[in-house]
């Protein structure tokens, strides 16, 4: 049975749970904790959102739509370091976009889909095989199927997680892989075989006056 809270609330208490003990969680280790705390509804919140939502808006007014969307939980689904297609995308979706939980406890895991990773503010700890980077604000990062990684913010920084299946990738952007350029070798490199963990970061350069 599926059970329901605002993206917000679960984040507010993700961040009240480190603060409070010093200790992390996963996102499917906090909605167990909130469904034995019965703080989970069986009914889905109807978010306030206006015609205005995707008008001229700054971060924090676009913070406060995402706060209000719905999260469909199921309480009791095992943490895995392997997450397929199937755990993330909806049938009919190709992909799918979510604002990265933060104070999550650290998890390096692997999956078969594109993960596209863009800081919008603050910064975040990026870790590939057990390499760790700190991305800045505006910094964006392509993960390639079957790579090691993890990604933990310590803050309130805000950073977006595109996932895009693979085969949509193969067949939408494929005129991209003819081209000779790092992004077009990147992307024929990892297509032809997906066993080889890679990724591709664009960073700000910083100019001095």
């Amino acid at each position: 049975m599926a059970y329901y809270i605002t993206y917000g609330e679960f984040q507010q208490h993700m961040k009240d749970y480190f603060f409070r003990t010093g200790s992390r969680m996963q996102f499917p280790e906090m909605a167990d904790y909130l469904y034995r705390k019965g703080l989970l509804s069986e009914t889905p919140p109807d978010p306030m959102l206006t015609s205005e939502m995707f008008g001229d808006m700054d971060d924090d007014a676009f913070n406060k739509i995402i706060d209000q969307l719905p999260l469909e939980l199921n309480p009791q689904i095992s943490i895995t370091p392997k997450v397929k297609e199937t755990d993330i995308f909806p049938n009919s979706g190709d992909v799918f976009i979510i604002r990265h939980p933060r104070y999550t406890r650290p998890t390096p895991h692997i999956h078969n889909y594109f993960e596209i990773n863009y800081v919008a503010s603050g910064s975040c700890t990026f870790v590939f095989e057990k390499n760790k980077r700190t991305m800045q604000e505006g910094e964006l990062c392509i993960i390639a199927p079957s790579s090691e990684h993890d990604l933990v913010i310590d803050d309130d920084s805000t950073v977006f997680c595109i996932m895009l299946r693979k085969s949509t990738f193969d067949t939408t952007f494929f005129s991209l892989l003819s081209r000779k350029d790092l992004l077009s070798y990147f992307f024929r490199t990892i297509l032809q075989d997906d066993s080889h963990a890679n990724y591709l970061l664009f960073f700000q350069k910083i100019i001095s006056g």
